[in-house]
C-alpha cells in the first residue's frame, strides 16, 4: 500500500506506457515526421517515468545516493520486458533493441540532469501534487 501512496504518479506513468507500447493503433494513421521519431518518444518516454520515479523517491528519502541508484532498475526492466512482449505476444508489434537503446539513454540523461530538475519549482509543484 505504501508504493501506491509514495510512487503513484510513477505507477500511473507505467500504465501510461504498457498501454501506449502494447495497444493497437490500426485505425490512425500515421507517418513519422522524422526517421528517427519512435526512437524520441521511447526516449522521452523513459525519460520522464524515470525523472518522476527518481523525485517521488527524492520526497521520501531528501536526497538520492550513489546507493539509490539501484532503482533505475525499474524502468531499465520496464522497457526491456516491454520490446519481449512486444516481439513475442503481439502481431502488430515488434521488438526492437534500438527502441530499448533509446529507452536506456533517456534513463542515463534523465538521471544526470536529475539533480538540476528537482530544483526547478514548477516541476516540484506538480511532482507533489496533491500536497505531499
Amino acid at each position: 500500500m505504501k508504493l501506491l501512496k509514495y510512487y503513484n504518479k510513477t505507477i500511473i506513468l507505467t500504465l501510461i506506457i504498457l498501454f501506449l507500447s502494447l495497444a493497437r493503433f490500426d485505425n490512425i494513421a500515421h507517418e513519422l515526421k522524422f526517421e528517427y521519431e519512435d526512437k524520441v518518444i521511447h526516449f522521452l518516454m523513459y525519460f520522464g517515468i524515470t525523472v518522476v520515479f527518481l523525485f517521488e523517491h527524492y520526497i521520501i528519502k531528501s536526497r538520492i545516493s550513489k546507493k539509490d541508484l539501484i532503482i533505475n532498475i525499474y524502468p531499465i526492466f520496464l522497457g526491456g520486458i516491454i520490446e519481449i512482449i512486444q516481439a513475442k505476444f503481439t502481431t502488430t508489434r515488434t521488438g526492437d533493441w534500438y527502441d530499448f537503446l533509446a529507452d536506456i539513454s533517456g534513463i542515463i540523461i534523465a538521471n544526470i540532469l536529475f539533480p538540476y530538475i528537482k530544483d526547478i519549482k514548477i516541476f516540484d509543484r506538480i511532482l507533489r501534487f496533491p500536497g505531499k
